[in-house]
């Protein structure tokens, strides 16, 4: 006989047996609310949790699943019917879940238990309630019960004594039996269980059983050993919405899937339920009208689905997604990136062209033609390269851009370009060495100026030792070229020059001759001049190098800030061979180490590290690194170059403003608006510590870079305490307020 929900009396229902142990891969598991459960309906039809009884009688206590909080404790009465009025239409089934207990368990996890028995609750969400608030795994909260209302359909609103069980993550009802300790592949449906977990027949009795008459023998369902969850996923779903939400998904299991479901809700909103279609194979789709939604709203949807088997197996597909509804009316915006007036065999333009609901379309209109233009992968700039050798010489005309976006907004947007000549070009690109070293060692680098009014399509390096490719600079007319010369021995001799082609395929030499020389295999040499060893605001790296056979050609400062990684900035040739780099350090808090050295390359590719890792300690003038430097801001970010800075005495930092102005108003400070940075460095011995504030509005505790307290939002008497480990050692300790 299958099992059955109803009330006592002759019917066989099946006990799980207790199976310790087994805990989700997830790590997140449940214990079983009460002792020697007895399943009896599972998240089937709109039923949102599990109900089971116990078999060791009808007043047994229900216990925290696992340790949390109490949240809600209440009466669920809001599918009751009324004297005065029909059951409210939203309500899912004719059912009230009575007296409700819910507790959260952190980081996103919430049971709920209902029906519970008249009275027996012993728990409490009111914090200054006498009552117990906050309970371990397994610790009592109720009695089971029968409080609420049933419509099974035969005039009986009374329940039967049981416990309605949930499992929410995130606000999404997920099946308890997923994480039930002992449950292995699920609590299975109507009574049944899987076959890994044990099982036992309990047979409950309130009347002597009949004798049971013989039935004909059926042929089994051949799905009846299907325990296996549907699978699949999102197979296409977009992240911003205008007027129609289209979904698709892949779902598919051994037995067929008999239904596919959708749980969409506004963010803070409620949740609605819609059936996809399925639209051949494993695929099922839905298209779902938003246009009640006001701009901005992002809805968040879910997908689960039922497979065919009698064992209804059932699964969420995937976690919650999130789509935004834009209300777009506007077509995209854009501008010119390359615009030509002068054409010779081809047209090349490019613009960039931008719209919050994305791209759709760009099409450039010309009096030649109109011509669809391309997206440039990863960018938003559109390209269109049109010919124009077949039109004669000293033809104008001109063009401009259209485009729309993925809702069909279009319109033009840019400005025409003006009249564009078409010329026949018949002379080659002109240029000049930008970089032309005369001697080389690991390799050698060249780069020069190179133009033509038609746009230079190439240019290649010819030397003694080979011909090489140049490369153009973004978009600019710089050519360059790296050669390996770290093969050629001491004393080799070469020359080399330059050849370019433009688009009309006109080439030709653009440089002279240069003689270069196999000579320098030497890194620069050169070290750190006037260190200030406790900058402020400013840190300023210097170095000079002695004279290199070919030249510095570039320096590096590479540094660290506290704890965070190394970094790399260039460094600028002021005069000579002295090279310089300014850096804006006011973000950095008073006591925080800073180290760096210097890294060097010359013209002939050699390059190493010049100078050792040099410390300072960013220091507020005039302030000990142990003492308390505050920062005065005449903002509430902590932003831009401190209207003052002084150092402040003690261990503890406690100041009341008040209604006045920090300080007297010094710096400009007023009364309201500010923001106030404390750092010093502080020797720890190994321990545990407690940090602690109270404060009127946001606070921000930091230990080395590492975020201790972080409560940035308005309010009054405001007290936070986190106790943290901190091992042996020095660090700074910063306070933002």
């Amino acid at each position: 006989m299958k099992a059955q929900v109803v009330c006592i009396c002759a019917v066989v229902i099946v006990s799980l047996l207790t199976v310790f142990g087994v805990v989700k891969a997830d790590g997140f598991s449940v214990n079983w609310p009460i002792e020697s459960p007895i399943f009896i309906r599972t998240i089937i039809n709109g039923h949102t949790g599990v109900d089971m009884v116990s078999a060791n009688g009808s007043s047994v206590p229900i216990m925290a699943a696992a340790s949390g909080t109490v949240t809600s404790v209440y009466y669920d009465s809001y599918c009751v019917p009324k004297p005065d009025k029909p059951l409210p239409a939203s309500c899912p089934t004719s059912l009230s879940g009575g007296w409700m207990v819910v507790i959260d368990h952190g980081d996103g996890w919430e049971t709920r238990y209902a029906h519970l028995q008249v009275g027996s609750i012993v728990v409490d969400s009111d914090p200054s309630s006498q009552v117990i608030t906050t309970v371990p795994a397994g610790a009592p909260i109720a009695t089971i019960g029968n409080s609420g209302f049933y419509d099974d359909g035969d005039g009986d609103t009374s329940l039967p004594i049981h416990l309605h069980f949930e499992l929410r993550y995130n606000g999404v009802i997920v099946n308890p039996c997923d994480y039930l300790v002992g449950i292995v592949g699920g609590c299975g449906v109507d009574g049944t269980i899987p076959t890994s977990v044990p099982t036992s027949i309990s047979v409950v009795t309130a009347t002597p059983i009949p004798t049971a008459t013989a039935e004909p023998t059926s042929t089994p369902d051949p799905t009846a050993n299907d325990h296996d969850l549907p699978t699949g996923g999102i197979v296409d779903a977009p992240v911003a919405v205008n007027h129609t939400l289209t979904i698709k998904v892949n779902a598919r299991d051994a037995s067929g899937i008999r239904q596919v479901q959708v749980m969409i809700w506004p963010t803070g909103g409620a949740e609605s339920y819609i059936d996809l279609t399925n639209t051949g194979n494993d695929t099922w789709e839905t298209s779902i009208n938003v246009n009640q939604y006001p701009n901005g709203t992002v809805l968040n949807f879910m997908i689960r689905a039922w497979d065919a088997s009698v064992n209804n197996n059932t699964a969420q597909l995937t976690g919650t997604h999130t789509v935004t509804v834009v209300k777009d009316t506007e077509p995209p915006t854009g501008h010119y990136i390359s615009a030509p007036t002068m054409v010779d065999s081809s047209l090349t333009v490019r613009a960039g062209i931008t719209d919050p609901s994305g791209v759709a379309k760009a099409t450039l209109y010309s009096t030649i033609g109109t011509y669809e233009m391309s997206r440039e992968e990863g960018i938003d700039i559109w390209s269109v390269t049109v010919e124009t050798d077949h039109i004669a010489t000293n033809t104008t005309f001109t063009y401009n851009i259209h485009a729309s976006d993925v809702w069909g907004n279009s319109g033009q947007i840019t400005g025409s370009s003006g009249p564009v000549t078409v010329i026949r070009d018949t002379t080659p690109p002109t240029g000049y060495y930008i970089t032309a070293p005369g001697v080389a060692g690991a390799s050698l680098g060249i780069s020069a100026h190179i133009e033509d009014p038609s746009g230079v399509a190439g240019a290649t390096l010819h030397s003694g030792i080979g011909t090489y490719e140049m490369v153009q600079e973004g978009t600019s007319e710089t050519w360059s070229v790296t050669v390996e010369t770290g093969h050629l021995a001491l004393g080799t001799t070469f020359n080399y020059n330059i050849h370019a082609r433009d688009g009309g395929g006109n080439s030709g030499q653009v440089t002279g001759n240069q003689p270069v020389t196999v000579d320098d295999r030497e890194p620069p040499k050169g070290g750190l001049v006037n260190v200030n060893p406790n900058p402020y605001n400013n840190l300023v790296i210097q170095a000079e190098f002695d004279p290199d056979l070919s030249g510095v050609a570039w320096v590096q400062a590479k540094y660290k800030i506290g704890n965070g990684g190394w970094q790399t900035k260039n460094m600028l040739n002021l005069y000579s061979n002295h090279w310089e780099l300014n850096m804006d350090i006011r973000y950095v808090p008073h006591g925080t180490r800073i180290e760096y050295y210097v890294f060097a390359g010359d013209l002939a590719g050699n390059s190493a590290q010049t100078t050792g890792i040099q410390p300072v300690d960013v220091t507020c003038p005039g302030v000990a690194l142990t003492t308390w430097c505050a920062e005065y801001y005449n903002n509430t970010t902590l932003t831009g170059t401190p209207a003052y800075s002084k150092g402040e005495g003690g261990l503890y930092i406690e100041r009341n403003y008040g209604a006045y102005e920090p300080e007297g108003g010094r710096g400009g400070l007023g009364n309201d608006n500010f923001s106030i940075r404390w750092s010093k460095v502080v020797d720890f011995g190994t321990n545990f510590f407690n940090f602690s504030t109270i404060s009127d509005d946001g606070v921000r505790v930091l230990v080395n870079e590492s975020v201790v307290i972080n409560e940035r939002h308005p309010g009054g008497d405001l007290r936070y305490t986190v106790n943290k480990f901190v091992p042996a050692g020095k660090y700074v300790v910063v306070l933002e307020y």
